[in-house]
């Protein structure tokens, strides 16, 4: 996935979100690391989306401390068709601070 293609599939789910937001930020790279267009690597990720650092590695320790990142694999239910585009916004959530997945 290209990150031009995440960051319409997410606007696509949320069209009231800015795509300055922080959450819309977030909810770009889980969908590209999701996805497997970039690895679960800070450096990485911040090269590939144009992203500080320091905001990325947020996301990524959130994401492994909350068990959404683990061993270089994503774990959600976002392909459930009733409850999909839920889970998912919980999970940008998650890696936002704002949330705990237990």
């Amino acid at each position: 996935m290209t990150l031009m293609r995440a960051r319409h599939a997410v606007a696509e789910s949320d069209p009231a979100l800015s795509q300055e937001a922080h959450e819309f930020r977030a909810a770009v790279i889980l969908l590209l690391v999701a996805t497997g267009s970039v690895k679960q690597d800070v450096g990485k990720i911040a090269a590939f989306v144009h992203e500080p650092r320091i905001f990325v590695r947020k996301i990524a320790t959130n994401a492994r401390r909350n068990g959404l990142w683990k061993n270089g694999k994503t774990f959600c239910e976002w392909s459930n068709k009733k409850h999909g585009n839920i889970a998912f916004w919980c999970d940008v959530a998650v890696v936002m601070g704002l949330l705990k997945r237990e």
